[in-house]
Formats: structure tokens, sequence, C-alpha cells
């Protein structure tokens, strides 16, 4: 298997099962700075990553960079810090901050700036989404002296939606929920209407509760019908994760999460990975914090590596305990995961880790005892992909990370996916009136 470098390694092993995590990407920094990968996107075949960092084995890269498999590429010194990034009209869109905030664009050639750019005040952008022809972007606008927590980019203007006091709402992560957009944050009044909630969905014109616990949220996926929001956890709350349906909601209440103190939840190539923080520890005066990572199979949660540690510092005071693990990215054929942490102990010295290879295979099937479903393996599999049960002469199509079909036919003994590169697909069986789709990785 091909691993990426970027930097110095070392090895962790998984919690449970027998595999390893590899941590590169090692970054270098004064003492007055951050290093964290917020965000990692694919754009034209190379990874971007954008966050907070200078340095990188001895290359400026400050905020946001080109990986392309070998060599990591500058492609601007004039941002602070990236917070999200993504893909809207062909074009890498970059929320950034510093010295003030805004939304760039790269084509691949050049940085452009939109008209949502040196933002006054303390304007944040904490999340982009594109959706029907728009692009969305939460955080805080600062705007004729009025604050927003949603701004909506049509390729040519911007407008602004949502006015609110900034001490108390701000939008820090976006998904799309039957057509209408959720923020996912803290939220207080808006419009001039009292919510005091989490989450709260956008119709286009008019913003609705969307009733979820009352804690500050982090993240948020949709799940079916359903959404589970990340959490920076209240002493009151049983977890830092939530389901909700707009109506009601409940708590992910695993025994895994009895100590953690926030949450992140995160979806990638249809795999669902929870990231949480538990309690505090302290050196002194020094706070740090200790992220785990699961993958989430059916209701069961696999523990994806060993604790990874917060930074034990003095001087970096400001780190949010849900940082510390940001993200999963699939690229070439391998699950990274991206953040700011310690790979071995919290006081460990420098340089700080911000990527990491999953080495190994996901567990991704999902058996049931419900006959009208099936899976697949083996998962990773490299010649033959199996189905369980009897399922013979079923239509089926395989899809790749990007959505295009690259092989049907009609189910048999075995399917023969030797000929498919390396990397993540998903197997589609068409079974009378009803489509199942179940992801899988084809390895070398």
């Amino acid at each position: 298997m091909r691993i990426l470098f970027i930097a110095s390694f070392v090895f962790l092993q998984f919690s449970v099962v027998a595999q390893i995590l590899t941590s590169f990407g090692n970054n270098q920094h004064d003492s007055a700075d951050i290093t964290t990968v917020y965000d990692a996107e694919i754009y034209n075949g190379n990874l971007y990553l954008g966050g907070e960092f200078y340095l990188i084995n001895g290359v400026a890269v400050k905020a946001i960079c080109k990986y392309d498999g070998t060599t990591t590429i500058p492609i601007t010194t004039s941002i602070g810090s990236v917070y999200d990034m993504e893909i809207f009209k062909n074009k890498l869109y970059i929320a950034y901050r510093g010295p003030a905030a805004g939304v760039a664009f790269w084509n691949d050639t050049i940085l452009q700036y939109t008209s949502l750019s040196g933002l006054t005040g303390n304007s944040a952008i904490h999340s982009l989404k594109a959706h029907n022809g728009n692009l969305y972007a939460t955080g805080s606008f600062e705007v004729n002296n009025q604050y927003y927590i949603l701004a909506k980019y049509d390729g040519a203007n911007w407008t602004y939606h949502g006015t609110s006091s900034f001490i108390k709402s701000t939008g820090v992560s976006i998904a799309v929920y039957y057509n209408d957009i959720l923020l996912s944050g803290g939220f207080d009044t808006i419009n001039n209407t009292y919510f005091a909630s989490s989450i709260l969905r956008f119709d286009g014109t008019n913003f609705h509760s969307f009733n979820s616990a009352y804690s500050l949220g982090t993240s948020l996926i949709v799940d079916g019908n359903s959404v589970v929001e990340g959490l920076r956890k209240r002493s009151t709350d049983p977890s830092p994760f939530v389901h909700t349906n707009g109506t009601n909601y409940s708590f992910l209440t695993d025994t895994i999460f009895t100590n953690a103190i926030a949450g992140r939840v995160f979806s990638t190539n249809g795999l669902e990975f929870y990231s949480s923080v538990d309690n505090r520890i302290t050196s002194g005066q020094v706070p740090t914090s200790s992220a785990f990572l699961y993958l989430k199979v059916g209701q069961n949660f696999t523990p994806l590596c060993d604790s990874l540690f917060g930074v034990a510092q003095p001087w970096i005071t400001i780190t949010l305990p849900e940082n510390l693990i940001r993200g999963v990215v699939f690229y070439n054929g391998q699950w990274i995961l991206y953040g700011g942490f310690k790979s071995t102990s919290a006081f460990a010295t420098y340089p700080q880790n911000m990527l990491a290879v999953i080495v190994g295979s996901l567990n991704v099937t999902e058996e049931t005892s419900d006959k009208s479903t099936f899976f697949v393996y083996p998962n990773p599999v490299q010649n033959f992909l199996m189905l369980s049960g009897e399922i013979k002469n079923t239509p089926f199509l395989i899809y790749n990370a990007q959505g295009s079909i690259v092989l049907k036919g009609f189910t048999g003994s075995k399917i023969n996916v030797s000929t498919l590169q390396k990397g993540f697909y998903i197997f589609e069986l068409q079974q009378e009136n009803n489509v199942t789709q179940k992801p899988f990785i084809k390895s070398n």
C-alpha cells in the first residue's frame, strides 16, 4: 500500500482492531500560533489543505496549500487562516480570515476574491455549502453595523440573511435537509425571533426552529430522515452527540462518550465518523484534551485509533477541543484524518501533527437480520466481490467516488472487480422497487 508522506511520521496502534495509524504533516510555528488543518478538499485531482499553519517540512505554506501526491505547493501568502473550502461552479471557494474575513476562489491558476471580503469587526466565516446553484456561508457577518448569520452567493452577488447579535449567535456548520439549509452553532434571537437553539432551518426566506439540545453545535450531518449534531457538551448533557428530526431529539448515549466534553460528526464517501474529546488533562496550569475517532457501523461505533492529544503549551489557550480531529478525506485510495494533534503524548515536543493516514481496512459492512437487505464482502476487495444471501440475476451498478458508473451487470456467484482502480466505490443493487447501496473499498 502506498503511504503519503509530507513529513516525518510516528506510529500508533489502533485500540481495537489490529491496524496502524500513521501520523504525518508535521508543522513548526512560532509561540503565538495554533497549527490545525480545518478542512481538506479534493479539487482537480489534488488535495487542498486549509487551516492555520505556516511551515511544513521547511516549505512556507501559509494557511492553504496544494498536495499533488508528492509535493506540498503553496498558493498564496496573503491569507491568515482558512476555515472551510467548497467546490462551486468548478472553482474552489475558500472561507478565510486574516487580516479581515471573506471568501475567495481558486481556479487552479490564480486566487481571486469575491465581493464578500474585508468584513469589519469580529466577522468570521466558518462553513461553506453549495446548493441549488448558490453558495451559502455561515458564521457571523458584520455589514453596515449589523450582524448576520448567513450569506448567499449566486456567483455574482452576496445577500445576507438572519440578523443577530454577534455575542449571542453564530453559525459554524451547514447541511442540506429536504432542500432547506440547516445551520449548526449557537443561536439566540434571529430576525427578532427568540430561538435559543443549536440548529436553525432556513427555507430560502425565513428561519425556523429545529429542535435540538441547547448547547453550542460544532458540526452536523443528515442521516436519512433525521440529523446528527456534534456538540460542545454542557455538564448536564449525557453525550456530545444528538439525534433529531426537528421535532424530537435524543442524545447518543453510548458508554464510549461518557467522559467526552465535545464531539464532531462528519460523513465522507457515505461513511459516518465520530470524534469525541475527553476531559481535559492538566499539567500545572496547562490545559489539553485527548480525542478519539470512531467509525459508525449500524448502531455500533468502531474505534479507529488510540488517543490523539491536544497541545500542552502555556501560550496556546484558545484551541477548541473539538478541533483536534476536524475530519476525514478519502484521497489516492487512502483515508486521511486531519486536524491538529499530538500522536504520542500531550506533553511531547514539537513538531505537531496535522494529518494522519488510516492504514488498513475500514469495516463498512453492516449485517442485519432483515431478509430484504444484504452485505458485500470481502471489504476491502482485491478481485472478486461477494454478496450475502441468494441474490442471483439481479441488476447492479457500481459507482466511483465521483458518482460515475464504472461497472454494471447482473449478480452471479461473484462479481469481478479486479479491473477497478484502488479506491472507494458504491455497490447498488436494484431489486424490484427497492434500490440498496453498500460502500466498499477496492485494494490493489
